[in-house]
């Protein structure tokens, strides 16, 4: 049985938030986990590739520019008939700080830029030949090395990548901001966003405020960021009616793509995380008793834990000691912390927190990317 929620959401975080201070401080923050998790070694086994949804290749390296609508992605449902596929491709994608194989990732950019891409052998400098299609924009490059114009509107837009050798795709969400200096009176879009510290915390660069935010309408929530992650999962919690906004890093779904596979490797078989609070307006932040400086406000941290079996917005019992209490949630910390040592760990640094059960909320597991190691 799992421990029933009871009470309102305020008490949570601003417990959460004293938490997240020390360990901004520096003072408690370097908190020891109880136990080391020891790895079950019961790897699931394989499916098969989820069905190519990307047009037939024409030839090798070519250019297509259309407007493709928005379709249900069958390379993001990679969770069938109780087994599970990690969602990545035979190859990567390199861009700017951003090194990735997933077959889906969302990535925000600056309206009127440009934004470059290469497309690598998984583990190497060698570009591939692609088909490479956007459903807006210019893309020009030829052999692996490709430049997409961004839009000057902000909104969505798909950019399709497929290989011939080896055979695989990916798909990029481009999620294109809406610039932070369009902000009137605390508000963007009629929605409350309240004011970013105007000073990065100790001149950190990761402290900055972002320079847009991503506008989500109703219809927006079910975009697929991620193989196993939707759009929505990430949304404020404040009220509001849409248009709403948030930021979502792909270090950060990156991170939570990592941990969701070391879970299903554990032999738990679930196919997202509960996102119990994702990106955070600097308005609510401070409307809950959270700290200044929150990595939520950045887009790169999540609270989250796993409730698959069964479904009732609670953490389940993924220690199998009988009881959902922290230990649930430093089994998870243990699953981050067995990954620190890996080599594609090293971008997706951050801090880790877990948090004990009380009368409003279960226990959960705080993740973010900030690019420092903290632990409370």
């Amino acid at each position: 049985m799992k421990i029933a929620a009871r009470g309102g959401t305020r008490r949570l975080v601003r417990r959460a938030a004293r938490d997240e201070s020390r360990a901004q401080s520096g003072g408690a923050a370097a908190a020891r986990w109880l136990s080391p998790v020891t790895r079950a070694q019961r790897w699931l086994s394989p499916v098969t590739r989820a069905q190519r949804w990307l047009s037939p290749v024409v030839i090798a390296g070519a250019l297509v520019v259309g407007g493709v609508a928005r379709s249900a992605d069958p390379a993001s449902v990679v969770a069938t008939q109780g087994r599970f596929e990690e969602g990545r491709a035979a190859f990567e994608m390199r861009c700017d700080q951003t090194t990735s194989e997933l077959r889906r990732l969302a990535i925000p950019v600056m309206p009127g830029t440009t934004f470059r891409f290469e497309v690598l052998q998984r583990g190497s400098r060698r570009r591939l030949d692609a088909r490479v299609e956007a459903t807006a924009g210019t893309l020009t490059g030829t052999v692996g090395d490709y430049r997409w114009s961004v839009p000057a509107d902000p909104g969505f837009a798909e950019i399709r990548i497929r290989t011939a050798s080896p055979p695989d795709s990916m798909s990029l969400l481009m999620m294109v901001l809406t610039p932070l200096t369009s902000a009137t009176d605390e508000h963007l879009g009629g929605y409350r966003l309240g004011t970013y510290p105007a000073q990065a915390l100790r001149g950190l660069e990761v402290y900055r405020p972002p320079r847009g935010l991503v506008r989500v309408e109703a219809q927006d929530v079910e975009r697929w960021v991620s193989p196993h992650f939707q759009l929505g999962q990430f949304l404020c919690k404040q009220e509001g009616s849409y248009p709403k906004f948030l930021l979502v890093r792909p270090r950060l779904l990156q991170k939570l793509e990592r941990l969701l596979g070391r879970i299903n490797r554990e032999g738990i078989s679930t196919p997202t995380l509960h996102v119990m609070s994702g990106y955070r307006t600097p308005f609510y932040n401070h409307a809950i008793g959270n700290v200044k400086y929150s990595r939520h406000i950045y887009g790169d941290a999540a609270d989250v834990f796993v409730d698959a079996s069964p479904q009732d917005g609670m953490m389940d019992d993924v220690n199998h000691d009988g009881t959902i209490d922290k230990r649930d949630a430093q089994f998870l910390a243990g699953l981050v912390e067995s990954m620190f040592h890996e080599s594609f760990f090293t971008p997706l640094v951050g801090g880790v927190g877990t948090y004990a059960a009380n009368e409003a909320h279960g226990p959960f597991l705080h993740v973010d990317t900030r690019g420092t190691r903290a632990r409370w």
